[in-house]
C-alpha cells in the first residue's frame, strides 16, 4: 500500500515541524478556509478527534485543481482535512448564508503577485470530495472590491483582479495585504454543508486569458508580461502560480442575514489611466459597468434547467441509484437530487431508470453488509493500525477488512530500523496503535471477514528514492515468519494473510536499477524464492490449522497485493509466481493506482494516459493468472494517498469503473471479485463505501452455482432427402434477460460416401455461409475442429463483399472481439473458409454477433436465421448441407457433423440414445482423460447401475487438482461443487467403484465459467475427452469419445446397445 509505516501522534506532529516555506502567497480568511482554521485552531499536543490537525503554512496551498479541489502542501490534502488524532476531521461551518445572498470574502496574501481571485461552490455531504465539475457549475458572481474598486469583468463574471504592486494605498494587515471582496451566490444552491472554493491566478510571470480585454482600473494592469499558455496547469505545477482553498459553509434560507436582492443594479463609473511598459501610456474614457442582480427561489424545477450531459442524464441516469445532477453526475446530496437533477430525482415522481440494473435505495439506507454471500463482490477496506479506528458506520459497508501491518522493524523518520532475523510482534495492533481485539470479535459478528497484512512500504519498495530494505532480512527465514503469521491469526482470530510485497525481485530484467537501498543480503533468486515459498508454506499451515481448530468460515485466506507495474506482464516473476501458486491464493488484490493503469482517468478499458487499460490488466490476470475466474480479482482503489501517481479517486469515479468491469467483454467479468480499498481514515462517515458497496453488491452471490438459471437449449431435427440424412445438432445460449426456451427449425443434409467419410464424419476442403434471406451477413468468429484441434485459423477467409474495414479474416483471427461485415446493400452476401487440405469436419462454431448489448435491441442476431452452411471438397463438390434456421436471439450455433450413423449404409439415426439389448459391460473404474490438452473441470460425473449412482461418494483421483477442486468434488451429490486438474497435456480423472458393476450409463454435468453463458468457453474443455471403462485389475473392457462440448451443460451416454457410439448432449 501507499502508507505502512506505525506512526505515532509524536511522530506525525515531527513531521510537520520543519515544513519548509514556498514562495507562497495567501489564503481564505473569512469564512475560514479549512487550512486556516487547522492554522488558527489545530493542536499541537492534546487535541482531540474534533480539533483540526495543525497548519504551519496556510498560505502555501499552490497545488490542487485536478490533485487536490481544496489545496495540497506536501502531504496534507485538504480534500481530507485531518483532526489532531490523525483521521478524519469532521465538518465545522464557518458561515451561513441565505441561498442568492451577497457576501463578503476576506482574502490574505503573504507576497504580492497581483492576479485574479475566483470563487465556486459546491454542496458537499460529510467526507465527500466533489468533482470540480461540481464547482466548475456554481460559480459565484463577482459584485464589488470593497478596498480597491475593481469593477466585475462582464467577459469573465466570476473575477476579481487586484491592484499591481504599484498601487498607492494597499492595506496591509502586518505583513499581509488584505483584501475584501462582495460576490453574489448561485440562487439555486443549498445545502447543509456546502465548500467555498477560493482559486487565485498569480498575475506576475504571465497573463490569464481575459486580461487584455479587461477594462483595467487605474494602477491594476499587471504590466508587460507575457500571456499564459492555455490551458493553466491544472494542479498548479508550472505557470502562473495558482492557490487553492476550501471553506465550509451552509447556504439555507434559515440562516440568518439579509435576504437576497430580487432585482436591482448597481453602476461603477471609472477613469482609469495604466502604464504598459515604458513610457507608453493607455488612457480610457469613463467606463459604465451595469450588473443586474436577481434570484429565483432556493429550488428549481429539475425539468426546467439546462442539462449539461457528462457521466449521467436524462437518457443515461447512475446505474447505482443515485441522482444525476445538472452537471453530468451522480451523489446523493441536494445538490445532486432536487435543484436542476437530470435523472433519478428525489421529486421526480417517474425517475427513468438505467439501463442496467438500478436501486432506488438511497446508500444512506443500504442493509449491512457480509462476506457470507460467497467467494464474489467483495469490498474489502484496508486499515491502518496505527490510525484511527473505523466507525461502525464505515464497517456497514464492508464485507472485509485487512489490518496493514505486521511488520519486521520499528518506524524510524529516516529509516526503519530493521529486525535482522525477521522477527515480527507475536500481538498486531488493530488500529490507534492498539490491539482492540475486542473490535476484530464485534466485526465477525457483523459478518465481517478480518484478514491482516504483512509487509506494506515500510518494508521496502521498488520507486526511485525509497530506502528501506527490512526484506532483506527476511529471505530465507520463510519457515519461522509464516510460523509467526499462522500464530496470528490463530491467537487474533483472524480470517486470512495478505502478503503485501513492493520491493524488488528482479533487478537482473525487468527492475534493472531499481532497490539500490538492498543489502548483499539480496538476490533475485532469494526474493522469488522468499514469495514462493512463504505462499506455499502459510497454506500447507493454514489448512493444518484448520483441520486442529475447525474453523467454519471456508478456507483461511490468502492474497497477495501486487502493483500494477508489478503484474502487468505474463513474463514479470512476480506474475509467474504468483500463477504458479494460484492453488494456495484464494484471491489477489492488484493495486489500479501505481500509474500503469489510471482508471480515474482513462476509465476501466482506456489507456490515454496509463500505460495501459486496466482492462487489459485486468483480463490477463482473471483469464490467464487465474483460470477464467474474475470473482478472485479485486480491483484496488485509493481514495487520497496517491496524488503522486495520480491516482486518487472519489466513490463516483470507482462506481463507473466497476460498473464498466461487469459490461466489458459481453459481460465476462459480471461476476468479479469486487473491489478494495485503501484506506478506511478516507472513507470519511462511509460515504465512499456506500456508494461502491451499493454497486458491487448488486452481483453478490453470483458464483454459487445455484445462483444461475440454465438458457441453454438444445434443439435435434431431421429431414430425409434422396440421399442420406442425419441429423445436426444446435446448441443455443440465450441472452441473460430471457430465461424462455425457443426451438430453432435446423435441416442438414449429407452425401456421404466410403472415401470421404471416416467414422460417419466427412472431409471437406471449404466451408461457405450464405445468407438465404437477402441480409447481410456478419460474424464473431466461425470455428471449425478435426479431431478435436481447431482448424478454422489457418484458412483463408473471404466474403462476398466487405463493409468498411470488417474484412471476412475477422471471422477465424481466433478473437470474439472482432467481426466480418458484408456490405449492406449486397443481397446474395456469403463467407467463405477454403483450407490447405482437406479435413475432416467435427463440429463447426458460429459465434453470432449482437449489437450494442446480448439483449441485441436491434435484433442483429436475426440476420444468420435460415443461413446455409455447405462443406465441400477439393472438386468444389457439396458433400453436406446444413440450415441455421431461426438464430434470433442465439449468441453461439454450433453445427455438429458427428452423425451417430454407418456412412456407407445410408441409414439415419438419432443423436439421442439408441434402444439396445440391455447387456451392460462390467466396470469397476471409469477414467476421463483429454486428448486436447485442456484442463478437465466437471460439477458432477455419475454412473449409473441398476437405476443408481453408484459414483456418488466413491473415491476420487484425478492426475492434479487446481485449488480446493478436488477430484471428489465431482462425486459429492452437489452441482454447487466442482473438481479442476491443474495440467495441460494429458490430464485425466478418475473414480474407483469399490467393485465391478453393470454400467447402464454415464452422466455428466460439465462446468462453465461465471455463468451459463460461459463467455470463457470453459464447457469446451471436455470437448472430444475419452471415457474408458476398466475391470477391478485395470484390464480395458472399452471407450467412448465424448465430442464437442461447447456450449454443452450436461452429457449422458447409455451402454443398452453395445454397437452404439450415440451420445446426448443437452
Amino acid at each position: 500500500m501507499i502508507i505502512s509505516t506505525n506512526l505515532s501522534i509524536v511522530s506525525a506532529i515531527l513531521a510537520l515541524l520543519p515544513t519548509p516555506q514556498v514562495s507562497a502567497h495567501g489564503y481564505l480568511k473569512s469564512p475560514r478556509s479549512r487550512n486556516y482554521f487547522a492554522h488558527t485552531d489545530g493542536k499541537w499536543w492534546g487535541g482531540t478527534a474534533s480539533d483540526p490537525k495543525p497548519e504551519n503554512c496556510p498560505h502555501c496551498l499552490n497545488i490542487g485543481g485536478t490533485e487536490a479541489r481544496c489545496g495540497l502542501i506536501e502531504d496534507r490534502n485538504y480534500d481530507f482535512p485531518l483532526n489532531s488524532l490523525g483521521g478524519s476531521m469532521p465538518p465545522v461551518v464557518q458561515a451561513c448564508y441565505k441561498p442568492g445572498a451577497v457576501v463578503e470574502f476576506e482574502t490574505m496574501l503573504t507576497a504580492y503577485h497581483m492576479g485574479h481571485f475566483e470563487y465556486f461552490a459546491c454542496p458537499i455531504s460529510a467526507g465527500e470530495v466533489p468533482a470540480q465539475a461540481c464547482f466548475d457549475a456554481n460559480p459565484l458572481t463577482f459584485i464589488s472590491d470593497e478596498n480597491y474598486g475593481a469593477t466585475p469583468d462582464p467577459l469573465y463574471p466570476e473575477r476579481a483582479y487586484i491592484p499591481n504592486n504599484d498601487y498607492q494605498g494597499l492595506i496591509k494587515d502586518g505583513d499581509m495585504y488584505r483584501f475584501n471582496h462582495k460576490y453574489q451566490l448561485p440562487a439555486n444552491l443549498s445545502g447543509d454543508l456546502v465548500l467555498i472554493q477560493w482559486h487565485y491566478v498569480t498575475g506576475n510571470s504571465c497573463k490569464d486569458i481575459g486580461y487584455d480585454t479587461y477594462n483595467w482600473p487605474t494602477d491594476f494592469y499587471p504590466g508587460n508580461i507575457p500571456v499564459c499558455s492555455q490551458p493553466l496547469p491544472p494542479d498548479g505545477r508550472g505557470v502562473p502560480e495558482q492557490f487553492w482553498n476550501c471553506a465550509e459553509v451552509k447556504i439555507s434560507s434559515t440562516c440568518d442575514g439579509p435576504d437576497p436582492p430580487t432585482s436591482s443594479s448597481t453602476t461603477s463609473t471609472t477613469t482609469s489611466s495604466s502604464s504598459i511598459g515604458t513610457g507608453a501610456t493607455v488612457t480610457t474614457s469613463v467606463a459604465t459597468t451595469t450588473t443586474g442582480l436577481t434570484t429565483t427561489g432556493a429550488t428549481q424545477d429539475p425539468r426546467n434547467c439546462a442539462a449539461e450531459d457528462e457521466v449521467c442524464g436524462p437518457n443515461n441516469p447512475c446505474s447505482n441509484g443515485m441522482c444525476c445532477s445538472q452537471w453530468g453526475y451522480c451523489g446523493t446530496t441536494e445538490a445532486y437530487c432536487t435543484a436542476c437533477c437530470q435523472s433519478n430525482c428525489w421529486d421526480d415522481p417517474n425517475p427513468t431508470s438505467a439501463t442496467s440494473t438500478t436501486s432506488t435505495t438511497s446508500v444512506d439506507n443500504l442493509p449491512p453488509y457480509t462476506a457470507d454471500h460467497g467467494e464474489d463482490s467483495r469490498l474489502i477496506a484496508y486499515v491502518g493500525n496505527w490510525q484511527s479506528c473505523p466507525t461502525d458506520e464505515q464497517v456497514s459497508s464492508y464485507s472485509h477488512i485487512v489490518i496493514a501491518f505486521a511488520v519486521s522493524y520499528t518506524w524510524s523518520a529516516s529509516k526503519n530500523n530493521c529486525d535482522q532475523q525477521c522477527n515480527i510482534a507475536e500481538t498486531l495492533p488493530i488500529c490507534n496503535n492498539a490491539n482492540n481485539q475486542a473490535l476484530v470479535d464485534k466485526w465477525h459478528d457483523m459478518g465481517k471477514k478480518v484478514i491482516f497484512s504483512f509487509g506494506g512500504a515500510g518494508m521496502g519498495g521498488s520507486w526511485s528514492g525509497d530506502n528501506n530494505n527490512c526484506w532483506d532480512y527476511c529471505y530465507g527465514k520463510e519457515e519461522e515468519l509464516s510460523t509467526s503469521l499462522v500464530n496470528i491469526v490463530d491467537s487474533q482470530n483472524f480470517d486470512g494473510i495478505d502478503i503485501d510485497y513492493e520491493y524488488c525481485y528482479d533487478v537482473d530484467d525487468l527492475q534493472a536499477g531499481r532497490c539500490s537501498q538492498r543489502t548483499n543480503l539480496y538476490t533475485d533468486a532469494k526474493a522469488q524464492t522468499f514469495l514462493d515459498s512463504l505462499t506455499s508454506k502459510l497454506r500447507t499451515k493454514l489448512d493444518a490449522l484448520q483441520a486442529t481448530n475447525g474453523y467454519s468460515r471456508g478456507r483461511y485466506e490468502i492474497t497477495h497485493a501486487p502493483m500494477d507495474v508489478d503484474v502487468a506482464r505474463s513474463d514479470s516473476k512476480y506474475y509467474e509466481l504468483l500463477k504458479n501458486r494460484r492453488n494456495d491464493l484464494d484471491f489477489i488484490m492488484p493495486q489500479f493506482y501505481n500509474g500503469v493503469t489510471r482508471p480515474g482517468v482513462d476509465g476501466f478499458d482506456g489507456h490515454n494516459v496509463g500505460a495501459m487499460s486496466s482492462a487489459t490488466l485486468y483480463s490477463l490476470l482473471a483469464d490467464d493468472l487465474f483460470d477464467h475466474e474474475p470473482n478472485k480479482v479485486i480491483f484496488g482503489f485509493c481514495i487520497s494517498d496517491c496524488s503522486g501517481t495520480g491516482s486518487n479517486i472519489n466513490a463516483n469515479q470507482a462506481v463507473q469503473v466497476l460498473s464498466a468491469v461487469k459490461t466489458y467483454s459481453e459481460g465476462e467479468f459480471s461476476c468479479n471479485g469486487g473491489a478494495f480499498f485503501w484506506v478506511a481514515l478516507h472513507d470519511t462517515n462511509g460515504s465512499w463505501s456506500k456508494a461502491v458497496r451499493n454497486e458491487v453488491s448488486q452481483t453478490a452471490g453470483c458464483s454459487n452455482p445455484s445462483s444461475t438459471t440454465t438458457t441453454s437449449t438444445t434443439i435435434n431435427t431431421a429431414a430425409t432427402t434422396s440421399s442420406a440424412t442425419t441429423t445436426t445438432t444446435i446448441v443455443t445460449t440465450q441472452p441473460p434477460q430471457s430465461s424462455t426456451t425457443t426451438t430453432a427449425s435446423t435441416v442438414l443434409t449429407t452425401t456421404t460416401s466410403s472415401t470421404n467419410c471416416d467414422r460417419n464424419l466427412p472431409f471437406a476442403k471449404s466451408i461457405k455461409l450464405e445468407s438465404t434471406t437477402g441480409q447481410v451477413l456478419h460474424i464473431l468468429e466461425i470455428n471449425v475442429y478435426s479431431s478435436g484441434i481447431k482448424q478454422s485459423t489457418s484458412a483463408t477467409a473471404s466474403q462476398s463483399s466487405t463493409l468498411n474495414s470488417f474484412v471476412a479474416s475477422r471471422a477465424n483471427d481466433d478473437s470474439e472481439s472482432t467481426f466480418t461485415h458484408t456490405k449492406l446493400d449486397d443481397k446474395s452476401a456469403w463467407l467463405r473458409l477454403d483450407f490447405s487440405r482437406e479435413i475432416k469436419v467435427e463440429p463447426v462454431e458460429i459465434v453470432n454477433r449482437w449489437c450494442i448489448s446480448t439483449a441485441d435491441p436491434y435484433g442483429c442476431l436475426c440476420r444468420l436465421s435460415y443461413a446455409r452452411l455447405s462443406l465441400m471438397d477439393s472438386n468444389g463438390s457439396i458433400i453436406a448441407q446444413a440450415t441455421l434456421g431461426d438464430t434470433c436471439a442465439k449468441l453461439r450455433i454450433t453445427v455438429d457433423f458427428d452423425y451417430c450413423s454407418t456412412a456407407s449404409t445410408g441409414a439415419t439415426t438419432s443423436t439421442t440414445s439408441v434402444p439396445g439389448n440391455n447387456t451392460y459391460p462390467k466396470a469397476q473404474v471409469i477414467k476421463l482423460n483429454s486428448i486436447t490438452g485442456n484442463e478437465l473441470n466437471m460439477l458432477e460425473f455419475q454412473v449409473v447401475s441398476g437405476g443408481l449412482n453408484v459414483a456418488q461418494g466413491k473415491t476420487a483421483s484425478q492426475s492434479s487438482t487446481y485449488g480446493n477442486k478436488y477430484a471428489s468434488n465431482a462425486v459429492d451429490g452437489s452441482t454447487s461443487t466442482f473438481s479442476h486438474t491443474n495440467d495441460r497435456g494429458f490430464s485425466w480423472w478418475m473414480v474407483d467403484l469399490g467393485q465391478p458393476f453393470d454400467i447402464e450409463s454415464i452422466y455428466i454435468v460439465n462446468r462453465y465459467c461465471v455463468s451459463v453463458q460461459d463467455q470463457s468457453r470453459c464447457l469446451c474443455r471436455l470437448s472430444h475427452a475419452v471415457i474408458s471403462l476398466h475391470d477391478a485389475e485395470g484390464e480395458w473392457i472399452t471407450t467412448i469419445s465424448i465430442g464437442d462440448t461447447c456450449g454443452k451443460l450436461e452429457w449422458s451416454y447409455d451402454f443398452g446397445d453395445q454397437n452404439s457410439t450415440c451420445t446426448a448432449w443437452s
